[in-house]
């Protein structure tokens, strides 16, 4: 056997020796030693006598592998923890770096990830206290069904939740499967208890200021419960809004329509200093154009791809009004005419009088 080799199992029995004995708790090497240490077939056990709490005087066991560096700087720690009823991890397995925060697996299976062992925690399984950074991989949460099939009437579903420092729920990303409305969706949304967030169906529908659990809603692919705000243009059935708010390539109904103009409502067509149109000259108008003037051809709406409603609207005001005009006058002179008639007549009458 070489020198090397001889020398290497000799700390190793030294290294043993030291971890079982009940007055030392650790074994200061003494001198470097650039080899492996290789154990085949066995276990390496750690075990400290049972010491009072260096703060808080209870009992404690704390043993486990030190890290060291130059200058005998601790780099790093695996321990095992068991103490007092005020530490927050009783049984538990700590990794971590230097003496900043740590990893902790508890006895119950549950893992913290950046706490020490006084601060605050929860109880779930996973437990971090900071950011997650993942750049590949996915965060994959499952739901154990029991019995290994769907009950329809049972409702399963695993959350994302977001605390505050009382630990309580502000908002959730949520998945469920249940015999709702919504069979398989995911949900989004602020303060469970009243529910309402933004609900995704399985088969893409999105729903918008619902609860999860109960309400009713169409079978659309967008569901709004309440205003809607849109910045940009929208279109429907088309890709091309041409500029317009709305664009709406079909049909459209609706139980009313109101159009807000800024200019003047054709209420001027009945002011005294409005100048009507002689209706020989919208005549000749009408046999040279084939329209009334004022009013777009049928190729101006054609190049125009349409009309404007508020436009058209207020044009055949317009038109309407120079009608009531033109049926107005031509009253006033029916009347007139029978006026004229009814002289006539009487004059014939007085004629035939003298005559017999």
């Amino acid at each position: 056997m070489k020198k090397k080799e001889i020398f290497s199992v000799v700390i190793i029995i030294l290294l043993i020796n030291n971890l079982f004995s009940q007055n030392q708790n650790y074994f200061p090497l003494p001198t470097e030693v650039d080899t492996d240490v290789k154990i085949e077939g066995g276990n390496i056990k750690l075990r400290r006598p049972i010491t009072p709490h260096p703060f808080y005087g209870t009992i404690d066991y704390r043993h486990g592998i030190h890290f060291y560096g130059d200058n005998n700087q601790l780099t790093g720690s695996i321990s095992y923890l068991e103490g007092p009823s005020i530490l927050r991890f009783d049984k538990a397995l700590r990794i971590r770096a230097g003496s900043s925060d740590g990893i902790f697996l508890q006895n119950n299976s549950n893992t913290y990830i950046g706490f020490n062992e006084y601060g605050n925690r929860g109880n779930e399984m996973l437990n971090v206290n900071g950011g997650i950074y993942a750049s590949r991989g996915d965060l994959t949460l499952s739901y154990e069904i029991p019995g290994g099939f769907i009950d329809n009437n049972e409702l399963y579903e695993q959350k994302i939740k977001f605390v505050n420092s009382a630990k309580t729920t502000v908002a959730q990303i949520g998945y469920q499967r249940s015999a709702n409305n919504f069979n398989e969706s995911l949900f989004l949304g602020f303060n469970p208890s009243i529910g309402q967030g933004i609900v995704i169906k399985k088969e893409g529908n999105l729903h918008i200021g619902f609860d999860q659990n109960n309400f009713t809603a169409g079978n659309f692919m967008l569901n709004v419960n309440g205003s809607s705000y849109v910045k940009d243009n929208i279109a429907i059935g088309t890709t091309d809004t041409k500029g317009y708010a709305l664009a709406v390539a079909g049909k459209a109904i609706a139980e009313e329509v109101k159009v807000a103009l800024e200019g003047n409502w054709p209420d001027y067509v009945f002011q005294d200093d409005y100048n009507l149109t002689p209706i020989s000259e919208v005549a000749n108008y009408i046999r040279k154009n084939g329209h009334l003037k004022n009013i777009p051809s049928k190729d101006d709406v054609i190049k125009n791809e349409g009309i404007n409603l508020g436009e058209i609207n207020v044009k055949l005001l317009e038109k309407i009004e120079e009608l009531t005009l033109y049926t107005i006058n031509q009253e006033e002179q029916l009347k007139l005419q029978q006026h004229q008639i009814d002289q006539l007549k009487k004059l014939v009458n007085d004629l035939l009088k003298k005559d017999n």
